[in-house]
């Protein structure tokens, strides 16, 4: 039996956001090989500096890019200090992202097993960590720039790879 795209779309999609779902919720990071961190992983802006990030809050943005044919957002984040980065994985804190074009608040993409996002209470340093916004109407577009917020923590002018 042959799929058009539109239904192999509409197969594929539900099957990507579960597997994303089960290997978020099941508390371990994505363990990224440094080769492919370096290649595919460019550094993004913040306005107060990476410096500022790793400083104040022990962790060093890797990337926020689309996934999941633009439907969703994957924010990337490394521990570098693992006392100092607790803070953003608080209970009670949720995670959003902001576009910058037209001041819209996203919120974290959630699933049946509840929110796509990975969560320690003992986050391990040089750990890549992710949490994953919906992106409804595929709004945001690679090049457009977002606010990332969690709890106290803000960081603006990320470039969406």
């Amino acid at each position: 039996m042959r799929f058009t795209p539109e239904k192999q779309s509409k197969i594929l999609r539900p099957l990507l956001v579960l597997m994303i779902a089960g290997l978020m919720t099941t508390g371990t990071a994505f363990c990224i090989p440094e080769a492919v961190q370096a290649s595919s992983m460019t550094a993004v802006g913040i306005q107060n500096s990476g410096l500022e990030a790793e400083e104040r809050w022990g962790i060093k943005i890797e990337v926020i890019r689309t996934t999941a044919e633009g439907f969703m957002l994957d924010f990337r984040y490394r521990i570098v200090n693992s006392e100092k980065s607790k803070m953003l994985f608080q209970p009670g804190i949720t995670p959003f992202l902001v576009d910058q074009k037209n001041g819209i608040k996203i919120s974290m993409q959630n699933s049946r097993l509840g929110p796509m996002r990975q969560t320690t209470t003992n986050p391990q340093v040089n750990r890549i960590y992710t949490i994953i916004f919906s992106n409804p109407n595929r709004s945001v577009k690679k090049g457009d720039k977002v606010t990332i917020v969690m709890g106290d923590f803000k960081a603006e002018n990320l470039l969406v790879r």
